[in-house]
């Protein structure tokens, strides 16, 4: 006996329905040339020295970051132990 499509259930397929239907959460849509459109930017903001300091700061917040995740990736007593479990 062929077992039945879990679809089938009419149950399920309105639950399936309704949490598709639902737009928690769901971004609204904007038109493409508002997308493409460059920031207004303030004089201030638009400022060279704004900029970079702008970018200087973030790529310092990368940096950070990147040196946070540096180093083994399972620590010393985990690999301690799963050397030990080997033998």
């Amino acid at each position: 006996m062929m077992p039945r499509p879990v679809l089938t259930c009419p149950a399920l397929l309105c639950l399936i329905l309704a949490a598709c239907a639902a737009d928690d959460g769901y971004p609204d849509l904007r038109p493409t040339a508002e997308m493409l459109t460059p920031p207004q930017l303030t004089p201030e903001e638009n400022a060279p020295a704004t900029t970079r300091q702008t970018a200087e700061s973030r790529a310092d917040a990368l940096r950070a970051r990147a040196d946070a995740l540096r180093g083994p990736v399972i620590e010393p007593e985990l690999r301690q132990r799963m050397q030990g479990g080997r033998n």
